[in-house]
C-alpha cells in the first residue's frame, strides 16, 4: 500500500486507570495484583495497588506517497 516499516515500538500507547474500569471494559475479574491477559489485548495488563497499567505495542510506518 505504499508504506515502509520504520520500526516496531514495544511501548506505543499507555492506558493507566483504576481496575474497576478494566474489569468493565474487558469483562475480566482482576482480584489481586499481578499480570493479566485479556480478550484482544496485545500485551499484558499489569495490576498494582488498584490500578491497571497497559502499554500497547505498535509498528511505526511512513507512507512513501
Amino acid at each position: 500500500m505504499g508504506a515502509t516499516v520504520l520500526r516496531p515500538q514495544a511501548r506505543s500507547l499507555q492506558i493507566e486507570t483504576p481496575i474497576r474500569d478494566w474489569q468493565e471494559w474487558t469483562g475480566t475479574e482482576l482480584p489481586e495484583d499481578g499480570d493479566y491477559t485479556f480478550p484482544f489485548g496485545l500485551a499484558l495488563l499489569s495490576v498494582r495497588d488498584g490500578t491497571g497499567s497497559y502499554w500497547e505495542p505498535n509498528v511505526w510506518m511512513v507512507n512513501n506517497l
